[in-house]
């Protein structure tokens, strides 16, 4: 089991890697390629169910420029401490804690508390929350340059 299991965590740690990365290079196909069918995505503003949920908040997220490249410069996610425990041969759960770096400025800080699935041969998040500890664009979400102005 020790070698299954230092493989499996280096497939996690991958699996992060890849999200943040995808996310930061504005392709929500990466981002949604590392969560499982039915994943849940929990955010302050709610909860998001299935792969078409997450893209379709991901596609909007990276086209309003808010972390993807774009009007503004790219954001850096670095994922830093992470501890994964295994449930079983198929099932895990993590924490990571991640700070999201701007031009040489911290703009959010936070915890990610994941659930990971060994499923379509892969390991893939089922459920992430981001616990958000500091957010320095929590006023950019709510303004999208597509929406009306707020009354």
């Amino acid at each position: 089991m020790e070698h299954q299991e230092a493989h499996a965590r280096q497939e996690i740690a991958n699996l992060c890697a890849t999200y943040t990365m995808s996310a930061d290079r504005g392709r929500p196909d990466g981002v949604v390629a590392v969560f499982a069918q039915d994943a849940i995505f929990d955010i302050q503003s709610g909860k998001l169910e299935g792969r078409e949920a997450i893209r379709a908040f991901f596609s909007d997220l990276i086209a309003s420029a808010v972390l993807g490249p774009g009007r503004q410069s790219p954001a850096r996610h670095h994922l830093t401490t992470s501890q994964v425990t295994f449930d079983d041969g198929s099932h895990a759960s993590g924490r990571t804690y991640f700070i999201v770096v701007r031009d040489g400025t911290i703009i959010q800080t936070g915890i990610y508390v994941d659930k990971y699935v060994l499923a379509e041969a892969q390991w893939l998040i089922a459920f992430r929350q981001v616990r958000m500890e500091f957010d320095l664009l929590a006023d950019q979400y709510l303004e999208r340059p597509d929406s009306p102005p707020a009354s």
